[in-house]
């Protein structure tokens, strides 16, 4: 059991290693270069790989558009549409707040319209002219919001000044600013207001739990600074959005996994299995946590530990080989006792144009259920008949071509292949936009 756990760990953990420092799980962002944030501009998103069906983490930050809510304060700059009907009226006054923060209407003269909502000027409106007309009813529609600048900085990918409408949440501006760098926080989010006075964002709960105080409105002159990620873990197996996540203070592995989305109907919560330190590949000994158990819960992780939460299935019930990298068809490779390397590879369809023969690994679970790699020179057993130096393949283990130049850049790609892994679970959120 041991063994095909720390062998099915292993596979991810390849993955991430041949990709550039990922920090985790975000929705891609929009991009624009204008400064400007509206309907007649609006920019365009930009994914490095698509959104995936039923994955609503790899869809866009939840916007409220361009549309202000019942409770938008209005401020000098906002440009308004007072309508009056009923009796012998029918007019209607364009009207734009000034820098003191009044409208001016005939008849009624100036009229204070900041730091109210568009029905409460409304109904003080209707007040005043009713005194005049008793028939003539008001309304106030907000026509053009009034636009702020705010400052973005740290590790987003275009820092800078940028013009957005009023009251844009923090979330819109970030994909205005390119989004998120691959190595930047998302959980600690600096807001600094003109006052000095700052609050710390945590956008994971906006993202995965709908914490809309989690994603502020920003005011005019606020500065965004992004961090860079300090620490991370991964949640991978049975889990609804397998990923990387940031660590910070007070998580525990209850909280982490309740961003995960808990595991899915076939996790085995009792056999939850901790990798400590391997995102970065540490041969350390596997750790049994029963998840199950409310004293397992506030069990802290630290920097580069794998949870990994099995299928209650039994997995010894179909042996595989796992095939993956430069080859025509990567994937899981039903197990036969006697084959060897140059077997499993035929089966995969051969390797690729592209493969690096030459540096073949073979991942498996070791003595004490550590990590033991191998290489093999797969271009001598292959083209020069070197079949003494074709080695055994034992059930579960992990074969990776790489390629002469590996990135894996077509996480499309990725994410298909990580679906033979997990059966089906796509750990699409393991890559991170940039």
């Amino acid at each position: 059991m041991l063994r095909w756990l720390q062998a099915t760990l292993v596979v991810p953990v390849c993955l991430l290693l041949a990709l550039p420092a990922v920090a985790q799980a975000v929705p891609p962002v929009l991009a624009t270069q204008t400064g400007q944030l509206g309907a007649a501009n609006a920019p365009r998103a930009r994914t490095l790989f698509g959104p995936q069906s039923g994955n609503s983490l790899n869809q866009p930050f939840a916007s409220e558009g361009l549309t202000p809510g019942e409770d938008y304060q209005l401020g000098p700059g906002d440009g308004l549409s007072v309508h009056l009907w009923g009796g012998d009226s029918d007019l209607d006054y364009p009207v734009t707040i000034n820098p003191q923060g009044k409208i001016y209407l005939p008849r009624l003269g100036e009229v204070r319209a900041a730091g109210t909502t568009p029905r409460a000027l409304e109904g003080q409106l209707q007040q005043l002219i009713s005194r005049r007309s008793a028939a003539t009813r008001v309304m106030v529609m907000l026509v053009q919001p009034r636009y702020i600048k705010v400052f973005a900085s740290g590790q987003v990918d275009s820092p800078g000044v940028y013009t957005i409408p009023a009251e844009t949440r923090l979330s819109e501006t970030l994909r205005l600013a390119g989004g998120v760098a691959e190595n930047g926080s998302l959980r600690q989010v600096t807001v600094t207001a003109v006052d000095g006075s700052k609050r710390s964002v945590d956008l994971y709960q906006f993202a995965y739990a709908g914490d809309l105080t989690q994603n502020p409105k920003l005011r005019a002159g606020d500065r965004i600074l992004v961090p860079m990620i300090v620490r991370r873990v991964a949640f991978l197996g049975q889990v609804v959005r397998p990923g990387l996540f940031e660590l910070t203070e007070g998580d525990t592995v209850s909280s982490l996994l309740e961003l995960a989305g808990g595991a899915n109907r076939e996790g085995a919560l009792r056999e939850a299995t901790v990798w400590p330190g391997g995102l970065r590949g540490e041969p350390a000994a596997l750790r049994q946590l029963n998840l199950a158990d409310p004293k397992t819960a506030p069990s802290v992780l630290t920097d580069g530990d794998i949870v990994f939460i099995p299928s209650q299935r039994n997995p010894q019930e179909t042996s595989v080989v796992y095939v993956y990298g430069s080859v025509s068809r990567p994937g899981a490779v039903p197990y036969r006792a006697g084959n060897r390397l140059s077997d499993y590879l035929n089966a995969a369809g051969g390797p690729a144009p592209s493969a690096w023969l030459q540096s073949v690994r073979i991942t498996r679970a070791g003595r004490n259920a550590r990590a033991e790699v191998q290489t093999a020179n797969a271009y001598e057993i292959l083209y020069n008949g070197r079949y003494d130096e074709d080695p055994l393949i034992g059930a579960n283990d992990i074969v990776f071509v790489p390629e002469s130049f590996f990135s894996f850049r077509n996480v499309g790609d990725l994410s298909g292949l990580s679906g033979l892994f997990f059966g089906g679970a796509a750990i699409i959120n393991l890559f991170r936009f940039r």
